[in-house]
């Protein structure tokens, strides 16, 4: 225990602090807690974090503005980009692909009588494509039966496929729109992006004729919308993991253009510098494979992978500790690692990865000057929970651009405001929080380009960047120990409906702010599979005593609810939520879960 905190705890704990009686309602083991400590969470049953602040401002409890927060304000803003993104430019950008490889395709069916297998199945390849991009659309009568067979199969079964346009089978439960392709018209570019993804051909005899049918048939349109679809995964996730377009060629040589057969030497010869591939990252049962549009290797998905494949279910845990996270290191009886060492697994591409870097910040050391509530080890738990959370709602918003490991089992201002009078205060991060913004920043490459004259007097397209500097510019006075400007006070007064405004989307919706995403699978070969998920749930409160005005001052904010658990099939938000309700919710981590439970009312206690 630090001496600042002993000499805290030796003249009251927080019963001296100001505004100690709001304390009075909490429970017993809440209350110890946060004379122990400084702080504690107690489980929370608000559903977005914006309606903690708004209770706190019209119960006149002081906000503290949890790095939870700030990290899901970002997240929020990257799912909206992303969205917005894969709206205006690549579902065009899909479409364009999908339906001129088709018709390209079909111009060299033979004009009487039915074509060779190879160009059926190449044509099928885009059929399918084409058909779960949209479902009204109407299909060559050639190949219609067929690609809407193997769409419908996809859209609303559970049990592998064998579609004639893939030399692997599929797994229909990826095709299950998730993440936020539930809430937006995103549908069809997502089951028609898992399947330029998951429809693969194996590099061997059988299925690298059939690889290299496709890069024979790409024309320079269809190669440059396939660039910009290559483009904005690589900008999101990284580099794929799996051989793609530019790896067949370098192993293809020249090829004669269809409808030429592939001359058996042409094979031979590209079938000897397979060897020659990179080999994949992350985990795979399909070995060594061919697919257009392959998700990322990420460094997470690596530890995932690494993890299940020591015949273990991998945790948040691992992630974090392959992040050099000391506490859950020690949580995982580990030993620490030595100073300033670098992660020791390669290090993923995109946005991902810095969203990744983010975390390994908020779990390392924190820039001198912390409270005396982040100077404990509790408080070293209660930051586990948090980069939980915020890896939760990264994999929710990347999960069609990286690839799932799935790993085979056997078995200047005016003066400060008094004590009593003070708005809240910001979890003193601001390293973390430049990092975000920084971020922020990048995600304008996801926006078009907008005139001068429609950007004059138009309203603030960047409240998140806003938002950012706010709390960077109040975490650095608390850390240099300058007085607290009166205007930051009075926006952390009303911090609820900015939080509110920053949650809506451009519909004016406010989408849960409970979700989940499926991370890994296990498969056995005698028993159903298992799929871990990770989610985040209701706003947790936290409770905690912060240095404000030369006195303590006791505050509230919201925090992460994180959840981990495995199922047999692939929850969607919807389903999660309906269970966060049940009688019986999904279970959180030991290392994860609350002090206590609000009380429902003041007690005796």
């Amino acid at each position: 225990m630090t001496l600042a905190l002993l000499l805290l705890l030796n003249a009251g704990g927080f019963k001296t602090a100001a505004g100690a009686e709001k304390a009075n309602a909490l429970p017993v083991a809440a209350r110890e807690a946060l004379a122990k400590d400084g702080f504690t969470v107690l489980e929370g049953r608000e559903k977005h974090f914006f309606s903690l602040y708004d209770r706190n401002a019209y119960e006149k409890v002081p906000s503290f503005i949890s790095a939870d927060v700030v990290l899901h304000v970002f997240h929020a803003r990257f799912d909206e980009e992303l969205a917005s993104f894969e709206r205006t430019r690549l579902i065009a950008a899909l479409k364009t692909f999908s339906q001129g490889q088709l018709a390209r395709a079909l111009a060299l069916w033979p004009k009487q009588g039915a074509p060779d297998a190879a160009l059926e199945a190449l044509t099928l390849f885009h059929a399918v494509a084409v058909s779960l991009l949209d479902d009204g659309t109407t299909l060559d009568p050639r190949i219609a039966a067929a690609a809407t067979a193997d769409a419908k199969a996809l859209r609303t079964g559970t049990a592998p496929l064998r579609s004639k346009a893939c030399t692997t089978s599929l797994d229909a439960t990826l095709f299950t729109p998730r993440g936020h392709y539930e809430r937006f018209d995103l549908r069809g570019y997502f089951q028609a992006s898992t399947w330029y993804a998951q429809c693969a051909f194996t590099l061997d005899r059988t299925g690298l004729p059939r690889a290299l049918d496709v890069l024979r048939l790409l024309d320079p349109p269809a190669l440059a919308a396939l660039r910009e679809l290559e483009a904005a995964r690589e900008l999101v996730a990284g580099p794929a993991d799996d051989p793609g377009v530019d790896e067949l060629k370098s192993i293809a040589g020249e090829l004669p253009p269809l409808p030429q057969p592939l001359p058996a030497q042409a094979l031979d010869v590209a079938l000897a510098r397979v060897a020659t591939l990179p080999r994949p990252k992350v985990a795979s049962l399909r070995g060594a494979v061919f697919v257009l549009l392959g998700g990322a290797s990420t460094f997470d998905g690596e530890v995932l992978g690494a993890a299940a494949a020591k015949k273990r279910m991998p945790s948040a845990l691992d992630v974090l500790a392959a992040l050099n996270s000391v506490g859950a290191l020690r949580l995982l009886g580990r030993p620490a690692p030595d100073a300033g060492a670098p992660p020791t697994m390669t290090r993923g591409g995109g946005l991902a990865q810095r969203w990744l870097d983010v975390l390994a910040r908020l779990v390392g050391a924190a820039p001198t000057g912390q409270p005396p509530y982040a100077l404990t080890s509790a408080w070293e738990g209660r930051v586990l929970t948090c980069a939980a959370g915020s890896w939760a709602e990264l994999k929710h918003d990347t999960l069609l651009y990286v690839k799932q490991p799935i790993v085979m089992r056997e078995g200047g201002h005016e003066a400060e405001l008094p004590a009593a009078k003070v708005g809240g205060y910001v979890d003193p991060r601001p390293d973390v929080y430049r990092e975000l913004l920084s971020m922020n920043d990048a995600l304008r490459a996801l926006q078009p380009p907008v005139p001068p004259e429609r950007s004059r007097g138009a309203p603030d397209a960047d409240a998140a960047g806003s938002f950012l500097r706010f709390v960077i510019e109040a975490a650095e006075v608390e850390l240099a120990g300058k007085p607290f400007p009166r205007d930051v006070d009075e926006r952390l007064r009303t911090i609820g409906s900015e939080l509110e405004h920053l949650a809506r989307t451009r519909g004016d919706s406010t989408p849960p702010q409970a979700l989940v995403a499926d991370v890994l699978t296990v498969e056995f070969p005698e028993k159903p599979r298992e799929v871990l998920h990770v989610g985040v749930g209701d706003v947790d409160e936290l409770w905690v005593v912060v240095p404000r005005a030369g006195k303590q001052v006791l505050m509230r904010g919201g925090v992460f609810s994180y959840y981990e658990f495995t199922r047999a099939e692939r929850l969607t938000d919807e389903r999660f939520i309906d269970e966060l309700s049940s009688a019986t919710p999904p279970s959180r981590p030991f290392w994860a879960r609350p002090v206590a439970r609000p009380l429902k009312k003041k007690t005796k206690d």
